[in-house]
């Protein structure tokens, strides 16, 4: 055998490797694939930051992308506090899922989204991209230290009394719709009917 036959035999079996090894790839990819659509979506995580559950939320300042002064929390009943930042990915994923709620037949939960950015320009970019002008949205830096939040998107839902019933994580509609359904099962009062999901 030749230099060039060994080469050659070389040169194709490297290929040939190449070519399993795709082909492996493209069997776990599918499988991985397969998998995900098989597990449910989980509820929002709670942990432990945000506002205190069943307490009455406290107040912030904050302003509208209009200038306006708007007061967070205390008792104005109930809303769904957006936390969001411009440069926060999930934050992106979420909006659809805010537009959604936003359209849907929940008036009685009206949404405030809150930028915790003070930097104008990126929250006025965020809201054209996100097509969020027909929704309420508050610049409050302050936000994030007055409400210990850690990371954004956080949303946090208030009854009546403006009483804390549900908050978490949320980076899709399935975490969104847990908040609002986990809202739903506290009485007025603000006491939990049962333990919610994720709670310590």
């Amino acid at each position: 055998m030749t230099e060039f036959d060994v080469a050659l035999a070389t040169y194709s079996l490297l290929w040939i490797i190449v070519g399993v090894i795709a082909a492996v790839l493209v069997v776990e990819a599918r499988l991985i694939g397969s998998l995900h659509r098989r597990v449910p979506p989980s509820g929002a995580s709670m942990l432990s930051v945000g506002p205190a559950l069943h307490s009455q939320m406290a107040t912030c300042q904050g302003k509208t992308s209009k200038g306006l002064p708007f007061t967070l929390g205390g008792n104005r009943g109930p809303r769904v506090y957006v936390f969001v930042t411009p440069s926060c990915p999930p934050c992106f994923e979420l909006m659809p899922a805010v537009r959604s709620v936003h359209r849907s037949d929940r008036r009685d939960w009206p949404i405030v989204v809150v930028s915790v950015d003070g930097d104008e320009q990126k929250n006025a970019r965020f809201v054209a991209e996100q097509r969020l002008e027909k929704l309420l949205f508050v610049l409050s830096p302050a936000a994030a230290t007055t409400y210990s939040l850690s990371s954004t998107p956080y949303v946090v839902v208030t009854n009546q009394a403006g009483a804390v019933t549900a908050k978490g994580v949320a980076n899709h509609m399935e975490h969104l719709e847990s908040l609002l359904s986990d809202s739903k099962s506290t009485p007025a009062s603000g006491q939990p009917v049962t333990k919610l999901r994720g709670a310590a």
